[in-house]
């Protein structure tokens, strides 16, 4: 495409539009349809440097729509939209979209992005393009796209630069949970990207209300599937008594609180590098996958679908990037790392329930599905990365050189013994990048 063709970007939102009218953003109104033309002239931009600054708002008053037309250079545009159900028609003077959608910010050689907001969409469910086989994946957000077939990527970040929009970040206070000892929190400190590589880390800070920073990074707003390959790019962090977890959450508790709603823990490991019991090291050599699901918060059946890995003596998971892999489908779930299985769950008739063996009742009865709670339609789940520090993952029993400055059963009180010994751990988190949760890219791709 020549660097001189105009481009526009046209973004939509909940397509389920009825009628209603529009207006610009001069503050200029005109009644529309979804099945009617729209002339929209927009003013032409003085310079590509302006293309941010200038958007143009359509809001669809009678219906739940929101199109963002965003100018790149000098043109006017005129489009027509026509939905029924999830399909969306674009034509703009300048091209026809029909490109891979994933190309999120790219401005490719059609000239025209169609971006999905905030719906819920089936993705084999695609009116502009042909599947051998129609995808089960189902995705929600304002990153999430439509139009997809198996195989397919359908969300990708490869940390060129750090795009909040796309990671929010968990903000609260310590012991909010597992009586941990950070405040998580945005800073740049705790969180940015270097040469393509997104950085998490836990700092202290002598003179803070906490003493202990990090990052929980997520996509609750951004990006949700249900069913779909995940794959995660990482190095894990090394120094005693950190904690980093790459996993995936439910956005609503369709089934009930923790764990009845489920949880995936696709990766987690311990930051000492000499963490034991007796000659087994399960620091930052071990590293686990695991499912939770349960009746209630005293029932988890993740022993069940637990699985771990130890890498040779002296090369853990901190030395060096992995491929972390989740295979997530309507009949099992599997973990993986560097393509080679750690674990697979397939459930029976009796589903999650008759694998957890509990007599209580049942809380995924109504659902009729055996991969119940990991099968909830528009309650999907999302991704989370983050690095924790201390808390109750910890064994009191364990040795570690320097032993441990807090007892489990000390509740959120420990964060104040685990302060007071940090002659004792404060050394090991001097280690450079070594410390820092490093990662790669994440991708997401249908089944």
């Amino acid at each position: 495409m020549s660097p001189d063709t105009p481009l526009v970007e046209l973004e939509e939102v909940n397509p389920h539009l009825r009628g209603g009218r529009v207006e610009n953003h001069l503050g200029k109104t005109t009644p529309s349809s979804p099945d009617r033309d729209s002339n929209l002239d927009l003013p032409a931009l003085s310079s590509r440097a302006q293309h941010d600054k200038r958007v143009s708002q359509l809001r669809y008053r009678g219906g739940a729509a929101v199109l963002i037309a965003r100018r790149i250079e000098p043109t006017t545009v005129r489009s027509f939209i026509n939905i029924k159900c999830s399909r969306v028609q674009t034509s703009v003077k300048t091209a026809t979209p029909s490109f891979p959608p994933y190309l999120q910010n790219d401005v490719t050689k059609h000239g025209v992005c169609i971006r999905k907001h905030p719906l819920t969409t089936r993705v084999g469910h695609s009116r502009q393009k042909r599947c051998d086989q129609d995808s089960i994946s189902e995705v929600t957000g304002s990153f999430a796209w439509w139009g997809y077939c198996v195989g397919d990527l359908i969300f990708y970040d490869n940390f060129d630069d750090l795009e909040l929009d796309r990671w929010d970040h968990q903000i609260w206070q310590p012991g909010v949970v597992n009586n941990e000892f950070q405040e998580y929190v945005n800073s740049r400190d705790n969180s940015w990207v270097q040469d393509s590589t997104l950085h998490i880390r836990a700092t202290t800070n002598d003179n803070a209300q906490n003493h202990i920073h990090s990052a929980k990074m997520h996509t609750t707003d951004s990006f949700a599937f249900k069913y779909g390959k995940l794959e995660v790019r990482a190095k894990l962090p090394a120094g005693d008594w950190l904690w980093p977890a790459l996993w995936l959450m439910p956005k609503d508790n369709a089934y009930g609180g923790w764990p009845t709603s489920g949880e995936i823990d696709m990766a987690e490991s311990r930051g000492n590098r000499e963490l034991k019991y007796g000659d087994w090291n399960f620091g930052s050599e071990y590293m686990e996958s695991t499912l939770h699901f349960g009746p209630d918060s005293n029932s988890d059946g993740r022993e069940h679908a637990h699985f771990t890995r130890n890498t040779a003596a002296g090369d853990g998971w901190d030395r060096d990037f992995h491929k972390y892999q989740l295979e997530w489908t309507d009949n099992h779930v599997k973990f993986s790392i560097d393509d080679n299985e750690l674990g697979t769950v397939t459930p029976g008739n009796g589903g999650f329930y008759g694998l957890g063996e509990w007599n209580t009742g049942n809380p995924w009865a109504s659902s009729g599905d055996k991969m119940a709670p990991f099968d909830k339609p528009v309650r999907l789940f999302f991704i989370i990365m983050n690095v924790a520090v201390g808390g109750m993952y910890f064994p009191d029993d364990a040795t570690n050189p320097g032993g441990k400055p807090w007892s489990s059963s000390s509740g959120n009180a420990g964060v104040v013994d685990f302060w007071n010994g940090r002659q004792q751990w404060l050394p090991t988190w001097d280690i450079g990048d070594d410390q820092h949760l490093q990662v790669d890219y994440v991708k997401v791709f249908a089944v």
